[in-house]
């Protein structure tokens, strides 16, 4: 373990700077984060230990020198399998500086965006691990120490360290859902497995998120005992359907709203039946009510 800016665990889910934060963690123990989703990029870099990561459904198996990148909106969680030291980095990039860095990097966003939607497993070799790792170690000693030119230097290493990231999703072959008993090896583990129906009922609810959707009416559709669909998908992601439902629309009326779109007709659009019930689970998950998040894009 490199034991240089440990940074103690917290469970702030939104960045307090503009551009960029990265954090090195060390814990004794697994930390119980729930299912959540951000507005920015995340690169999530495992050190040591082992542990299952889900992400919209998917469940990665991360090792060390793994790395799993989260795109915007996507509901992700830890789900370590057993209690066990763990260390890991974990790197956040805004969207508006995502597209900076993105216009000295040809191709960068339409890349990111298709091959890391629904999470992106990446598994190095020793060689490009010596690579990329000492890269994310520098960011860190430059966003704590603060040397002369730090703002600058992080911006060139963030630039090399997507480059290196880009080159390594451009490497591998088109993503394809793979049935959930079929055999694996570690390097296979760069795509992530659905347990039937699964992928089907997350697509589903996914381009349907403005109908009326319940755990009947997908158990319905799919043909599946609604206690069954029930118990398979608070197994797989840790949540309830209707959790997983509530928190899809949340997330989509927020980017409705941070794109200009009153708070009344957000709720209306992403699929809550009254101002009333999504005033009271916007809250709940953000601690700001929809008309105050809204007023910060006006």
């Amino acid at each position: 373990m490199n034991g240089s800016h440990i940074s103690s665990f917290n469970e702030r889910q939104t960045m307090k700077s503009i551009d960029f934060e990265i954090f090195h963690y060390f814990d004794a123990s697994p930390c119980n984060v729930k299912l959540h989703h951000h507005d920015f990029f995340e690169i999530y870099y495992l050190l040591g230990g082992s542990m299952d990561y889900i992400v919209e459904g998917n469940r990665f198996t991360l090792l060390p020198g793994d790395m799993l990148l989260i795109s915007p909106l996507d509901l992700h969680r830890p789900d370590p399998r057993e209690r066990q030291d763990f260390e890991r980095i974990v790197l956040w990039i805004s969207m508006p500086y995502l597209a900076i860095l993105a216009q000295s990097i040809p191709g960068l966003i339409p890349t990111l965006m298709t091959q890391t939607a629904t999470g992106r497993q990446l598994s190095f070799s020793d060689k490009e691990r010596s690579y990329g790792e000492p890269l994310l170690f520098s960011l860190i000693e430059e966003q704590i120490d603060h040397p002369p030119a730090s703002r600058e230097m992080s911006r060139a290493m963030l630039t090399v360290l997507l480059i290196f990231i880009q080159r390594h999703l451009m490497s591998l072959p088109s993503r394809k859902p793979v049935p959930s008993n079929a055999p694996r090896s570690r390097r296979d583990s760069a795509t992530p497995l659905l347990p039937a129906p699964l992928y089907d009922i997350f697509e589903y609810i996914d381009t349907h998120l403005d109908e009326d959707l319940t755990l009947s009416s997908l158990s319905e559709r799919f043909f599946q005992d609604a206690n069954t669909l029930s118990r398979k998908f608070k197994r797989e992601v840790g949540v309830t359907v209707c959790d997983y439902i509530r928190k899809k629309r949340l997330a989509l009326a927020r980017v409705k709203m941070s794109q200009g779109m009153s708070a009344t007709q957000a709720g209306a659009t992403s699929g809550f039946s009254d101002y009333s019930s999504f005033f009271r689970a916007f809250k709940a998950e953000y601690g700001v009510n929809p008309r105050e998040f809204a007023a910060h894009f006006k």
